[in-house]
């Protein structure tokens, strides 16, 4: 069975994301930065800038992405800057602004150097728009939905167990009547992550068990080896809990440490037993691309003795590498 929610299903976890590098509005030689619809995720401590510029033959244009904030210094003057390829030819170019801003994700669609605002029309808003995108938050396109729709986020998993994620935009109906792994919700770039939305599909999940987006996990309070931990949530039709992304992780880890008195060590679903160094998420048999490793923790450099993945209490529940054969807490997932 599954409920409709329209409440906040995650507060404070945006904060406290494990990526939480920015986005901004991406492109080059724009008439104006709401020509593009292409967005970037930063770098660590980049900011969103826009630049603005004219050409010899007076033409103004503009270029927005992510930039190092020690570049940022705004000028009110004009700064000739030489010649670059502009349409495919040689131009003489001189910079009249340069702004940057680091208030929210795409804060350069705000109208700064002079530009268009984006105001969207009464009732659309902005909504990420991917077609089968590797994980929730690797979409890098947006656009406009109008009033009878919602953003919207789909999961969908092939007959290998690979999952992917198509974003758009889908009517309220659609929405209302939705069960398994499709999510809404109703104000701009609420859909990169299902657990932003402010009205999701969400999953009911049995006693003891508490529900993030459409999954069901399980924190045990018993120990076993990580084999006899994974062949208990077998039997639970379950099995431990992959964490692909850094939403997942986060949700986790601020559940794990909001569990009063919690010193415990939980096992979760990788192990780098095929290969030393190289980590697979069990059930779904993929290598792992996302990682929150301790600072301490050199994971790829051989240890033949510690193969299965863990949470860890001594570092806020940052991943360690543990013995398998050790009796820990754990996770199972469903």
């Amino acid at each position: 069975m599954y409920e409709v929610f329209v409440t906040v299903m995650c507060i404070g976890i945006l904060a406290n994301t494990t990526d939480a590098r920015r986005k901004c509005l991406n492109g080059a030689q724009l008439d104006q930065p709401l020509d593009t619809t292409t967005v970037t995720k930063c770098g660590e401590h980049e900011v969103c800038y826009v630049q603005k510029y004219t050409t010899d033959d007076g033409v103004t244009l503009f270029d927005v992405g992510c930039q190092d904030p020690r570049l940022c210094a705004a000028s009110s003057n004009p700064q000739p800057v030489g010649r670059r390829y502009v349409n495919g030819s040689k131009r003489d170019v001189t910079i009249v602004c340069h702004q940057c801003c680091d208030n929210k994700d795409l804060c350069n669609i705000d109208g700064h150097c002079g530009s268009i605002k984006f105001n969207p029309p009464t009732g659309q808003k902005l909504c990420y728009q991917c077609h089968k995108a590797g994980s929730p938050d690797e979409c890098t396109n947006i656009g406009l939905c109008d009033q009878d729709n919602s953003c919207s986020i789909n999961k969908e998993t092939n007959i290998l167990g690979v999952s992917k994620w198509t974003s758009g935009c889908s009517r309220h109906v659609q929405c209302s009547a939705t069960i398994g792994s499709k999510y809404c919700c109703n104000s701009s770039l609420c859909n990169n992550l299902c657990h932003t939305a402010t009205s999701v599909v969400k999953r009911s999940c049995p006693s003891n068990w508490i529900s993030w987006c459409n999954k069901c996990l399980l924190f045990s309070s018993v120990d076993k080896s990580w084999m006899d931990a994974e062949r208990y949530c077998n039997s639970l039709h379950g099995h431990l809990v992959e964490l692909k992304d850094s939403a997942t992780n986060t949700f986790v880890k601020d559940h794990l440490k909001a569990m009063n008195g919690n010193n415990h060590v939980y096992f979760v679903g990788a192990t780098d037993l095929a290969k030393e160094g190289s980590w697979i998420w069990h059930k779904s048999n993929t290598h792992a691309t996302f990682f929150d490793w301790g600072v301490d923790q050199i994971p790829f450099v051989a240890n033949h003795h510690e193969n299965c993945l863990t949470l860890d209490f001594h570092e806020n529940f940052v991943w360690h590498d543990y013995p398998c054969q050790d009796k820990l807490h754990f996770i199972c997932e469903k």
